[in-house]
């Protein structure tokens, strides 16, 4: 069970520092130690081997991680996600179950230092504060995004981005993963028909979209794959 405390915890946590070192990923992690998803499930480690690719990822002395934010899932996330499935009868994957009940949001922003369009003053400055929307639509393409929307966002309490032009298609989307301006985006249609929820992923803000050809888990672990050319990618305009 989650404890309270852990979200007060993460919410008073405000570091600001010239760089992300070792000390920050263990603090911002210490409360998710014993942390684990749905036994059986492939998400079930999915928050230790996030952990591992912010290691890996810190590790780069060319990389500065400008934000990263974990918060823990609902208190009640559990049987939210049952409300869900109970009295809107739509089928909740195990696999999306298994990451909420590791962790309520991800939000992840990192910069290579010879992208052309990096401050040294600004870029350099790490927080743990989450960021709002704003940040990426300012400064969308000048960094690398992971931003997974809140556990009341995927239930649709309170809707993070409603892609409404898609509606004339007959879709309802709504962003999961806000994660880049012209691929890796994802985002949620909740299926009335089917009683299901399907995932898309779309370009350039979802002018053009398409049904996730892949399934969750392997969609999410695409986001941790680092190596020296992702790196060196991300250096190019």
């Amino acid at each position: 069970m989650i404890k309270k405390i852990y979200l007060l915890t993460l919410i008073n946590i405000n570091v600001i520092d010239i760089k992300m070192n070792k000390k920050d990923i263990e603090l911002i992690f210490k409360n998710f130690e014993n942390t684990k998803g749905l036994p059986g499930t492939k998400m079930e480690y999915y928050l230790q081997d996030f952990k591992t690719y912010i290691e890996k990822l810190s590790s780069y002395k060319n990389i500065s991680i400008t934000h990263l934010s974990i918060l823990p899932p609902l208190e009640n996330g559990e049987g939210a996600l049952n409300f869900l499935e109970r009295y809107r009868e739509i089928k909740v994957d195990s696999e999306i179950r298994s990451f909420y009940n590791q962790v309520g949001r991800i939000q992840l922003r990192w910069i290579h230092n010879e992208h052309p369009n990096y401050d040294s003053e600004k870029d350099r400055i790490f927080s743990t504060t989450p960021f709002n929307s704003s940040l990426i639509e300012q400064e969308m393409g000048d960094a690398r995004y992971i931003n997974i929307v809140h556990q009341e966002d995927f239930l649709q309490k309170k809707p993070f981005i409603h892609i409404d032009f898609k509606e004339e298609e007959g879709l309802s989307l709504f962003y999961f993963n806000y994660n880049h301006h012209f691929f890796g985006q994802m985002a949620h249609h909740v299926n009335l028909k089917k009683k299901c929820l399907e995932m898309y992923t779309g370009d350039d803000y979802f002018a053009d979209c398409w049904p996730l050809k892949v399934d969750f888990p392997t969609y999410m672990y695409n986001l941790l794959e680092l190596d020296d050319t992702t790196i060196e990618d991300a250096a190019n305009a």
